[in-house]
């Protein structure tokens, strides 16, 4: 039962697991007008709150790591041909047009700007790509991809293109399919949706 004086609850039960917490076990919510006699406070835990957002997140990680070693050329290394998904990696050819790391967008990006980051990268295995860092930064000019990696062309790189539009809503598809929601909001990069739905 929830105590209410003055519009201050001491305890509240949680309608997810069904347990009464202490009141500072629950997040206010926004936008109560003033002198309206109801609960302050959500009907959800924030313990059980936490929980859903963790298995969303780690869902979301699980399928966009799925999706891109599904592509040819991110399942296996450019250099020495390494097949084994713990060890690949996702390098930026050219730094100064990174927005943010694959890894970091596999875990909160939104969907347009998770595809953009992909036509900047190429898969190296994590010895060819910490030892290409390591060539780069004893090199006195520094040391490019194309004369690490014989007979790669890093042109397509130096003005990355758009994501292709049919491979974007094959995506689409297969994460509705998974049950991974997609809600409708702007790109924190300023890329457009070329769908409208933005996530």
């Amino acid at each position: 039962m929830t105590i209410l004086i003055r519009n201050i609850e001491y305890t509240k039960t949680c309608k997810t697991c069904g347990k009464t917490k202490d009141i500072s076990q629950f997040k206010k919510k926004y936008h109560v007008p003033k002198n309206v006699t109801i609960s302050l406070y959500k009907d959800e835990c924030i313990s059980c709150k936490n929980k859903k957002s963790s298995e969303a997140i780690e869902k979301k990680r699980a399928f966009r790591w799925g999706y891109i070693h599904s592509i040819p050329k991110f399942s296996k290394c450019i250099k020495c041909g390494e097949e084994r998904l713990h060890l690949l990696q996702y390098h930026h050819v050219f730094p100064e047009n990174k927005v943010k790391s694959i890894s970091d967008l596999v875990s909160s990006g939104f969907c347009w700007d998770f595809h953009v980051e992909l036509e900047k990268v190429v898969c190296l295995c994590s010895n060819c790509h910490f030892d290409y860092h390591h060539l780069d930064r004893i090199a006195e000019e520094g040391l490019s991809l194309s004369e690490y990696v014989p007979g790669f062309d890093i042109n397509p790189f130096i003005r990355p293109k758009l994501p292709n539009v049919e491979e974007y809503k094959r995506y689409l598809r297969l994460k509705d399919e998974a049950g991974i929601p997609r809600p409708r909001r702007k790109s924190i990069f300023g890329k457009y949706d070329p769908l409208g739905t933005f996530d």
